[in-house]
């Protein structure tokens, strides 16, 4: 999902579908346990990151609005976003 010519367009298509799992798992889990677990991912990231509000899925994490293209579009490995929303969703399947 990775356009190098036009980033905002990247950029774009990343924050819809980062907000189109986020949606799911606030309908499969529940609005108020999925918000617990973002609070949690999204205070680990700030402690480790000094740039984490640099990164568009952190905005999708925590439910801030973006203002425009952001410098770096999700975190590496364990850390990322949509790695993290993916184990939710394949966790809460797992229970259905």
């Amino acid at each position: 999902m990775t356009n190098p010519e036009n980033p905002e367009l990247e950029q774009q298509m990343m924050l819809e579908h980062l907000k189109t799992k986020n949606e799911r798992i606030c309908d499969m889990i529940g609005r108020k346990e999925a918000q617990t677990k973002f609070d949690d991912l999204a205070r680990d990231l700030l402690a480790k990151y000094s740039d984490a509000r640099d990164y568009l899925a952190f905005h999708v994490l925590i439910g801030s609005g973006c203002d425009g293209i952001k410098s770096k579009v999700d975190f590496f490995g364990d850390d990322s976003v949509e790695k993290f929303f993916d184990s939710i969703i394949a966790s809460a399947e797992k229970k259905e």
